[in-house]
């Protein structure tokens, strides 16, 4: 069953309306990479808008749920448990350094979190992990209403205008007071002015 809160945006993104995010309906598009190489293919412009990078561990834990991969409408989820980046860096991680034999444990790098998405995960583990892991990664940015579009002026009606304009202004003994009294007439047929204040 889908999720009610989940609206497919058609150009390839689903709104969460119950956080205002816009997240990747495709969960493999991004492919896997380092921490690094993920936080700067968050953050590229998708479906003709900017503003994206990759989500926090407490957005994805939103979003989560342990049938996600098999729930519309999402596409691509990984069959088995995959590992997706956060923003979120962690402490140093403990990692196996090359030696000159044999590997050498107990050294450490640099870190971030990475979350358990996939089908048959019945949690959603917060793991540290070196930023040198191949994983995959998701992309959120808030959802931003469209406004209305405006309204355009049909080219006849302006030219009806600048008539009203002209032979106002002419007729007028005083021509100041002939184009406010015209500057006010557009006003009240186009139902704003863009002029400002007209002065008596």
């Amino acid at each position: 069953m889908a999720n009610a809160s989940l609206i497919d945006m058609g150009d390839g993104t689903i709104q969460d309306t119950s956080t205002n995010l816009l997240w990747l309906k495709d969960w493999s598009l991004s492919g896997t990479g380092n921490w690094l190489q993920q936080t700067d293919w968050a953050s590229r412009d998708f479906a003709s808008s900017t503003g994206w990078r990759m989500p926090t561990r407490a957005e994805y834990s939103g979003i989560y749920s342990p049938m996600i991969s098999t729930t519309p409408p999402w596409t691509n989820v990984p069959a088995a448990g995959a590992g997706y980046w956060t923003s979120d860096r962690s402490e140093r991680v403990s990692v196996t350094c090359p030696g000159p034999l044999i590997p050498v444990v107990g050294c450490t790098a640099e870190g971030a979190f990475a979350v358990g998405i996939g089908y048959g995960v019945p949690t959603l583990p917060e793991v540290a992990r070196p930023l040198s892991e191949a994983l995959y990664a998701q992309k959120v940015r808030s959802y931003v209403a469209p406004g209305p579009a405006p309204v355009p002026v049909p080219a006849t009606l302006g030219l009806v205008l600048l008539g009203l304009l002209a032979a106002t202004t002419a007729k007028s003994k005083r021509p100041g007071r002939g184009y406010s009294l015209a500057m006010r007439l557009i006003a009240s047929i186009t139902g704003a002015s863009r002029t400002g204040p007209v002065s008596s």
